[in-house]
């Protein structure tokens, strides 16, 4: 095969797996078919079959695409963190903030698509996790945080911007009239009153 035509076929891969992930996003695994796939994909069903099979293979090899910012995450607990809870609250925040936002489509997917969580690696959430763990664990070796479990804390940060992501991405600006900006302030500052000492 040439190398122009294993990169069109690659392109055109892509381009059923970017259809895909916004067709599931909005309808649902089970309402969506090959064939509206492949018609949104400007292709014909059987070459969406040659290049995955089924259905479910779509959906996991797009669920696969999710895009952590770990080595960010990481670049900043090792070299950049100052260990002030006010200073570098906001930089975590609104570094798993961005990895929600640059994952909105797949994770609505995830999020409806139970069964299959099961069948990907869950890079998403782990290596953030364990991250923020850490940073919670040198904080408490400073004596700056209140005798709470780190993992526990680190599981209620995530939940709460998770939960914030949800509200937004689900009611847009009809819920509230706080901005995003104002929300996530007035979280970070209520957040850091709760644990430190």
């Amino acid at each position: 095969m040439t190398n122009k035509k294993r990169h069109n076929k690659q392109l055109t891969r892509q381009k059923i797996l970017d259809v895909s992930i916004k067709l599931i996003a909005e309808r649902g695994f089970k309402a969506t078919t090959l064939l509206q796939i492949a018609e949104k994909a400007e292709v014909s069903e059987m070459t969406v079959v040659r290049h995955f099979k089924n259905k479910e293979n779509i959906l996991i090899e797009s669920l696969q695409l999710i895009k952590s910012d770990v080595p960010r995450m990481k670049e900043f607990v090792v070299t950049e963190a100052t260990y002030d809870l006010e200073k570098d609250l906001p930089t975590i925040v609104f570094i798993i903030q961005d990895t929600l936002l640059n994952n909105n489509e797949l994770i609505r997917i995830l999020l409806r698509e139970k069964e299959y969580e099961a069948k990907i690696d869950n890079q998403l959430s782990m290596g953030l996790f364990d991250l923020i763990i850490h940073y919670f664990d040198i904080m408490k070796g400073k004596n700056r945080l209140c005798e709470l479990d780190s993992e526990a804390i680190a599981y209620d940060l995530i939940s709460s911007l998770i939960g914030i992501f949800l509200v937004r991405s689900r009611f847009e600006n009809k819920f509230t009239s706080v901005s995003e900006d104002e929300a996530i302030k007035t979280f970070i500052q209520i957040f850091t009153k709760g644990i430190q000492p």
